[in-house]
């Protein structure tokens, strides 16, 4: 009796241990998100390892298909492209300007087309795994949503001086290239990179009812705001509620007034019993997206449940 108790104590201190020495995966990226907030490359490079290894836990199905096998190191294969594009990207600035082409629609082309057709990356309209916003297994899988496409293209434009910029859309982000001088350019990267108006976005997705999406730039560091978002959807699924409302937290956090993270937070709260809060949080995602469906709908049925037939 003795000898089954001291074993088992010991088993308890060890997964104790090993518990201090693991913190949760929220906590994880909230650290990497405030150990260096102006280092992209940096953050970028700790969260993709940190939503890989969540991955690899949660949605263990997605790896045994293409490419699930590996995974590529984020950091070799950022150095090994940037070696390979900036001559490229020099060479075709210089033979586009003889032909009448501007230097920056040849820079962007070529990385264009590098991604779509020497990677051969396949957009993925509907993603529904989170392995297809972690960069390193966009690569190793050659399959991406649009926060793995777009966290690529900045990881790129950071190592190779283009200036690339996120810009949020309900559901959605997509890259704008913004140079000091001339005109800027859209990159739909689920369209292969091709250019859209912004016009074309306030019209499919009726932004004069959602006001905090207002096309403006955001920072490439607020860019991984929408990884953390994904984290938080792939815990909130598995049922691991605690790390899902940190990560929506944190993710309006870096993005204060993010409507989806705002509900997200309140469907958190609501499955909590804490239904006064998670009515303020979906008012507020209601502020900012009047069309928010998940907003309406969980105050739909805060208000059912408030006041039954």
């Amino acid at each position: 009796m003795r000898f089954r108790f001291f074993a088992a104590a010991l088993a308890a201190a060890f997964l104790l241990a090993c518990r201090l020495e693991r913190p949760d995966p929220a906590s994880q990226a909230a650290a990497i998100l405030h150990k260096h907030p102006s280092d992209f490359l940096d953050q970028l490079v700790s969260l993709d390892a940190l939503a890989a290894r969540e991955v690899k836990a949660l949605e263990p199905e997605v790896l045994s298909g293409p490419g699930g096998a590996g995974r590529a190191i984020l950091a070799e294969s950022l150095y090994a492209y940037t070696l390979r594009l900036r001559p490229a990207l020099a060479s075709a600035a210089r033979s586009g300007a003889s032909i009448g082409i501007d230097p920056d629609s040849a820079r962007i082309a070529i990385l264009n087309a590098f991604l779509f057709d020497s990677l051969g990356i396949v957009p993925v309209l509907d993603n529904s795994t989170l392995a297809e916003s972690v960069p390193s297994l966009v690569l190793a899988r050659r399959r991406g949503a649009c926060v793995g496409l777009v966290l690529l293209y900045l990881a790129l434009g950071r190592s190779l001086d283009l200036p690339l910029v996120p810009v949020f859309l309900p559901g959605h982000i997509f890259v704008r290239y913004r140079p000091a001088a001339g005109p800027t350019r859209t990159i739909e990267t689920l369209r292969r990179g091709i250019p859209r108006s912004d016009s074309f976005y306030r019209e499919t997705f009726a932004l004069d009812r959602r006001p905090w999406y207002h096309l403006e730039d955001a920072r490439p560091e607020q860019a991984l705001a929408a990884l953390v978002f994904n984290l938080g959807n792939a815990h909130r699924i598995s049922g691991n509620l605690p790390a899902a409302r940190e990560e929506y937290r944190l993710a309006e956090e870096a993005l204060p007034g993010f409507p989806e993270a705002l509900g997200s937070l309140g469907v958190c709260l609501m499955l909590a019993g804490e239904k006064s809060l998670a009515r303020e949080k979906f008012t507020a995602a209601l502020a900012g997206d009047s069309l928010s469906p998940a907003a309406l709908r969980n105050l739909e049925i805060l208000d059912k449940a408030r006041n039954p037939d």
